[in-house]
């Protein structure tokens, strides 16, 4: 998610998929202390490729963020 990167989001830095405790998270804000997953334990299963390829999240970017600004407003 570009929206994510390079501080476009209020000025936070978020970091992409770091280990928290003994999960990885797909982005991870420290600063606001706001955990983002993108894809939940779906993409695990067999047979969930065209569900990956078709996410709300890569069609939507902008309502994505427009969301995370929202939550840390």
């Amino acid at each position: 998610m570009g929206g994510l990167r390079q501080k476009q989001i209020g000025g936070l830095r978020f970091r992409r998929q770091p280990p928290i405790n003994r999960f990885i998270v797909d982005f991870y804000c420290a600063e606001a202390g706001l955990v983002i997953e993108v894809d939940g334990a779906v993409h695990n299963e067999v047979g969930h490729a065209e569900y990956d390829e078709d996410r709300l999240v890569m069609r939507e970017t902008d309502g994505v963020v427009e969301v995370i600004v929202e939550m840390l407003g």
